[in-house]
């Protein structure tokens, strides 16, 4: 259930700071250095965002999910790419409905651009995940993502790899008048990114999932820390599948803020947690969550796309931080991911 030996072959790009006011990098620890950078394909409203890959030497999309686990597969793109698939050995990954998928495969030769690999491993996806879409063929997760520092760009629409190997905190290369740097805690198993966030006052954990179109909050901490019901500002607006018990309600907020950036009046869908019944104690909510006696708690909150395709992500798995800009308004470059100065996109402000 993890990436095979042999993963590692890419073309190492250096790179300079394009930010003025961070100095040089150091020497001992040396400079930023890509090992794949991509263009993204989007959805029309931008709140799914697609990474081209190479599977078997044919292009394909795979979801950019940093709140899944180990990689996923479309049962249709196992079947056209002739590989095998079977059983795991009791490991079961659920998704927010409380389904479950159960079974791997193997991809003989992957590649997102420069970077290369061989018998990779992925969790064959659930029967109508992407059906009906041949281009899409399924999710690429933190099982990859977390051996990497990871540049999301979401208005310029690039994905960025980079070496882990770099000067601590010297990682913002393109221009930016603020940044802010978010602790974060990276679980063990599944390898969620959880930060610390404050939501109306409330002092809560939050998983940053770029699988999730929306953003949410559970149910309970609703309920409880926040007091509210169907007749205090909760408004249902479905159900998560036929499940009993599986209403989703909404709820707009005043502000949601980490370490001096601010998201005013973020929209909250308000979930129940149908994972935890399934299994023996709830799990974290995600794209794609293992059984619960390997987690040790459950987020309260789930910051999707709609929040986050408004900033410049950049995820330091090995530092364990998470540094967040605005959104800029200019694609970075392949050679020097320059950006323009940054622009600061509505319901989206940096505390001075």
């Amino acid at each position: 259930m993890h990436m095979r030996a042999g993963w590692l072959l890419a073309a190492i790009i250096v790179i300079g700071l394009a930010n003025p006011a961070v100095p040089t990098l150091a020497q001992e620890c040396g400079p930023l250095k890509i090992v794949a950078s991509v263009d993204l394909a989007s959805s029309p409203d931008e709140r799914a965002v697609f990474v081209p890959v190479m599977l078997q030497d044919q292009k394909k999309l795979l979801l950019l999910d940093t709140g899944g686990m180990i990689g996923e597969l479309t049962p249709a793109t196992v079947s056209a790419l002739g590989l095998e698939s079977h059983k795991t050995s009791g490991v079961r990954l659920y998704d927010v409905k409380g389904n479950f998928v159960d079974h791997e495969t193997v991809v003989p030769n992957f590649a997102i651009g420069t970077l290369t690999g061989h018998n990779v491993d992925f969790m064959v996806g659930p029967d109508d995940l992407f059906k009906g879409n041949d281009e899409i063929a399924g999710i690429l997760g933190p099982g990859i993502l977390r051996y990497y520092d990871v540049a999301m760009d979401f208005a310029g629409k690039k994905l960025v790899l980079l070496s882990q190997d770099h000067c601590e905190g010297k990682v913002i290369y393109w221009r930016a008048d603020a940044v802010a740097v978010v602790p974060m805690q990276v679980t063990r198993v599944n390898g969620h990114i959880v930060v610390p966030v404050t939501l109306d006052g409330h002092a809560l954990d939050a998983i940053i999932d770029t699988g999730a179109s929306t953003s949410t909050l559970n149910q309970t901490v609703a309920e409880g820390d926040f007091k509210l019901n169907d007749k205090t500002g909760m408004t249902a607006i479905g159900r998560m599948g036929d499940r009993a018990g599986s209403l989703v309600y909404r709820h707009t907020f005043t502000s949601l803020s980490f370490e001096g950036l601010a998201v005013a009046n973020p929209v909250l869908d308000i979930v129940p947690d149908l994972q935890g019944s399934q299994m023996e104690r709830p799990p974290p909510i995600g794209t794609r969550i293992p059984d619960r006696s390997i987690e040790q708690k459950m987020p309260d909150l789930l910051i999707g796309m709609d929040i986050l395709r408004h900033l410049h992500v950049y995820i330091a798995y090995r530092e364990q931080k998470l540094y967040l800009t605005p959104a800029s308004t200019a694609a970075a470059t392949d050679k020097g991911l320059t950006n323009s100065a940054a622009a600061k996109p509505a319901g989206i402000s940096t505390a001075p």
